[in-house]
């Protein structure tokens, strides 16, 4: 599932020229629809009722996710509680977003949602992770097993 959204990602036109990779003007616009709209949205909704964000939403939740100790802090002074994605799509996403629904008055009423940590730095590693976990060989557990147990020693 990851490497699918990781293409998927990569190949979105919303990322032309790995706009999403760098800081740049979509990425600071989809990190401040994550935190103003996405993030109190599921915090008062939930996965099923909140539902998919937008791809570059997506993305930035992801990235912000792949700090758990920060995301576990941030999601805690905002909610209250870590929020998680669905359980079985945890790297779901629409494709197309229309215009930004209002807030329902319980996710209005929460704190402002800060990020502590730097995603646009987080952007930069993750923008070349998909280069290194492309090959075929990939898509076959006992390649991946392998190869934990190899690092594992």
């Amino acid at each position: 599932l990851l490497r699918a959204f990781l293409r998927a990602v990569h190949a979105h036109p919303r990322n032309r020229d790995g706009r999403l990779y760098t800081r740049t003007r979509a990425l600071a616009d989809a990190e401040e629809a994550y935190a103003r709209d996405f993030m109190p949205r599921l915090a008062a909704l939930g996965p099923e009722g909140a539902g998919s964000p937008s791809i570059e939403v997506a993305w930035v939740w992801l990235l912000h996710r792949l700090d758990p100790v920060a995301y576990a802090r941030d999601c805690q002074a905002a909610f209250g509680r870590a929020l998680s994605p669905a359980e079985d799509q945890p790297f779901a996403w629409a494709e197309a977003s229309g215009p930004a629904e209002a807030l329902p008055p319980q996710a209005a009423a929460l704190e402002p949602f800060v990020v502590s940590c730097d995603l646009s730095a987080s952007a930069e590693r993750q923008g070349a992770f998909l280069w290194q976990v492309r090959a075929p060989e990939y898509d076959h557990a006992g390649f991946v097993m392998a190869g934990g147990a190899r690092d594992r020693r």
